[in-house]
Parts: structure tokens; sequence; C-alpha cells
């Protein structure tokens, strides 16, 4: 994460949820329109729980989407993060941590974590299935 002289970050971090790397991974949305829809470059960070829940669904039987999941993650960059506590937990704790040095942004689909941020005021980019297409969510209290 590139860093300025006073310790904020640039560009925008983007935290990933399990369900959108696997959106990713399974072609219905693209990392160009992710940079597209956020109208800047990217960071992208993975906490270690959501790794372990890829690594989870990767196990089971007739899992080609979470393992081209976990290979995503390292073909993009990604970089991961040490944490504890289940995925969504990990995700609030850690958009928190950041949201003073960065722009943070959260991806995923889950309504209930969408509205814990919300509340929080962490944008978010979700995937509307009725329009095949990604959105952010973003409204200041």
């Amino acid at each position: 994460m590139e860093v300025d002289r006073l310790g904020h970050c640039r560009g925008i971090v983007l935290l990933l949820d399990t369900n959108m790397i696997l959106l990713l991974a399974g072609g219905e949305v693209s990392l160009a329109r992710l940079e597209q829809v956020l109208e800047m470059p990217f960071v992208p960070l993975v906490p270690s729980s959501v790794m372990e829940e890829l690594r989870s669904l990767s196990s089971r039987h007739e899992a080609r989407v979470p393992r081209r999941a976990l290979e995503l993650v390292q073909v993009m960059g990604a970089k991961v993060v040490e944490t504890r506590g289940s995925a969504d937990d990990s995700l609030v704790e850690l958009a928190m941590n950041l949201k003073s040095k960065c722009r943070v942004v959260v991806a995923t689909s889950d309504r209930e974590l969408r509205s814990r941020l919300k509340l929080m005021g962490i944008p978010t980019l979700y995937y509307r299935a009725a329009r095949g297409d990604v959105e952010l969510e973003w409204s200041p209290l």
C-alpha cells in the first residue's frame, strides 16, 4: 500500500468478502469493472478469515470456482491481512482501523454486513443480480 508523507494511503483500499471473490472467480464481475465503478485504481486486501472460508469451500467436491478464487487472490496481488474471528467481523474491524488513514470500500453482497458498514459510514461495493452489475453504495450520515 502506497503511503504519503503524512501516513495516509494513496488510492482506495478495497476489502474483499468471500462472496465478491467468488463472483470475480466465476466471471460475473471483472476487476476492470470494479476499478471503473470506483473511478480509480484500488489496492485489494483480503482478511485471512475470508481466505479460510475459500479454503473450506475449495475442499468440497466440484469446487472449481472456490479453487479459482484462491488462485485469483494470488494473481491480483491482494494482500492477505491476518485476522481473528468471523469474516464479517474481520471486514468491519479492518475497515474501521483503516478508515482514518485510507479511503476504504468493502466489496460484499452480504446484506447484513452492508447494513452494519452503512451504520459506520463505510461505503460498500455490491453485486446487483437484477442488473448483473456492481454498484457503489455510499450514504454519508
